[in-house]
């Protein structure tokens, strides 16, 4: 929303040699990006979900240009941290996992990591202190055997992948 001063401000810092990193869901005109892109040292990249119904169920948009500007940084050579939260009953079918994996996979070496961050409630507490209606408090938290596995199927893949970024 604020992607001029934003640029403004990393390009700043770039001139002072500070490492940039963009926290970004990707979901922004792909010109807007590639520019704003050019004061960053690396993209940190939301992957939510790969199937475009999901995404919108989850979300309320699809994804279409979320994967998209993640192909257009693949062909930029744009080094990126993908980051996939995974949420018990929401974006936890196995054929997701592994549709996002392979998805990863296909943007080629510029993916310098995947992070795969399992749902905690954590933030439920602070919903309530702002008197906020918490959507999520009867979900559950990942399992740790199911962390691992999708670790294990990442890295079959080649990709060098962490639980809890």
């Amino acid at each position: 929303l604020q992607d001029e001063f934003l640029y403004a401000c990393a390009s700043a810092l770039q001139k002072e040699h500070i490492h940039t990193a963009l926290d970004t869901a990707g979901r922004l005109d792909s010109a807007k990006l590639l520019k704003l892109l050019e004061g960053f040292d690396l993209v940190l990249y939301d992957i939510k979900t790969f199937d475009r119904t999901l995404h919108k169920q989850c979300t309320g948009v699809d994804n279409e240009q979320i994967l998209e500007n993640a192909k257009l940084l693949s062909k930029q050579n744009i080094p990126m941290i993908v980051r996939m939260i995974v949420v018990p009953g929401m974006n936890d079918d196995p054929k997701d996992i592994t549709a996002r994996l392979n998805f990863v996979k296909s943007l080629g070496s510029c993916v310098k990591q995947v992070d795969l961050l399992p749902y905690h409630n954590l933030g439920e507490g602070k919903y309530d202190k702002l008197g906020m209606s918490y959507e999520l408090h009867d979900i559950g938290n990942m399992s740790d055997d199911r962390m691992e596995a999708i670790k294990q199927e990442g890295q079959a893949l080649g990709l060098h992948v962490t639980i809890g970024g």
